[in-house]
């Protein structure tokens, strides 16, 4: 069982997905990008669920 903060209430089942914050910096600056579900997939090459279950075997 998972609290969800947002929803205030406690729910039996979730899917993982991926919300990476990234600093992207060059010769002329500082940014943060941030990478979805679908392309944090593709980059990594590995789902959240799969990283997850990897992690909390």
């Amino acid at each position: 069982m998972y609290y969800c903060e947002k929803c205030d209430r406690h729910v039996m089942s979730v899917t993982p997905r991926f919300c990476l914050k990234l600093r992207v910096r060059d010769d002329t600056g500082i940014t943060t990008c941030v990478l979805f579900d679908r392309d944090a997939t593709f980059l990594l090459k590995k789902s959240a669920a799969e990283l997850y279950e990897s992690v909390n075997m």
